[in-house]
Parts: structure tokens; C-alpha cells; sequence
């Protein structure tokens, strides 16, 4: 729900934009980049893959730790929204840029 923006956003439908769409599994892992940048990480497809690992590390140990206990699943649960919540101002503010 945080990348709906994309769908909504005044701004034309462009390859620039479609770029964004395309790779809207993997913006939870946005993140990441300023970590792997320094570390020679510039390419498309290697800024893509980064994103997609903790997309998917972010999955795992989310899933991992909502299946304790429902105290465990809301605390998760809070903590994703408010990560979305996050992600929603940083990608929409990297987008603009």
C-alpha cells in the first residue's frame, strides 16, 4: 500500500515512471541502497537484486516472528506500518529527485 502513489501521482506515464512500477515488488527494499552503493553497487540490475534480498529478509524474519504469539503479530504488524509509512515519504521523495 505505501507505492499507490505511483498509480495516483500527477506526474505523466513515462518510461521514467513504468521503470518505477516495474520494480514495485521490490521497493520495500529501498532502503538498502544507501548501504550498497558505497560498496560499488550502481547498476540497475544490481540496485534491483539489493533491493529484492531485503525484500525478501524483511519478509522472512517479519513471518518469522508474527507466528509466535498475536502480541508478537501486532507488534510486527505496527512496526511494518510505520516502515511503510517511511517508505512511502523516501520513495516518493527519490522518485521527484
Amino acid at each position: 500500500m505505501p507505492f499507490c502513489w505511483l498509480l495516483v501521482a500527477d506526474y505523466p506515464w513515462s518510461e521514467y515512471r513504468w521503470f518505477w512500477v516495474v520494480r514495485w515488488p521490490v521497493l520495500p527494499g529501498l532502503g538498502v541502497l544507501p548501504l550498497v552503493r558505497p560498496l560499488g553497487v550502481e547498476t540497475t540490475a544490481g540496485e534491483t537484486i539489493a533491493m529484492g534480498l531485503m525484500t525478501l529478509a524483511l519478509a522472512t524474519i517479519a513471518t518469522g516472528l508474527a507466528r509466535r504469539s498475536r502480541c508478537w503479530l501486532v507488534g510486527v504488524c505496527s512496526v511494518l506500518a510505520i516502515y511503510g509509512v517511511w517508505m512511502l515519504f523516501a520513495s516518493h521523495a527519490v522518485f521527484r529527485a
